[in-house]
């Protein structure tokens, strides 16, 4: 899913474990932001798979 958040967002976005990678170049410009709905510099993010571990196969050692 493709996002356009600004900067507060996309840092309280991250802490929660998710992960975003931008998309457009690394100028941030205007955009009207998906969360806040607030109008202000910001970026285009692609939203990746919240990061959990993959629990162990069934039969499988870890380490």
């Amino acid at each position: 899913m493709v996002l356009d958040l600004c900067r507060p967002c996309l840092e309280a976005r991250r802490a929660r474990g998710e992960r975003l990678m931008q998309v457009s170049g690394g100028v941030d410009r205007k955009i009207t932001c998906v969360d806040c709905g607030r109008r202000r510099y910001g970026a285009v993010y692609e939203n990746g798979l919240t990061y959990r571990p993959a629990p162990p196969r069934r039969g499988e050692r870890s380490g």
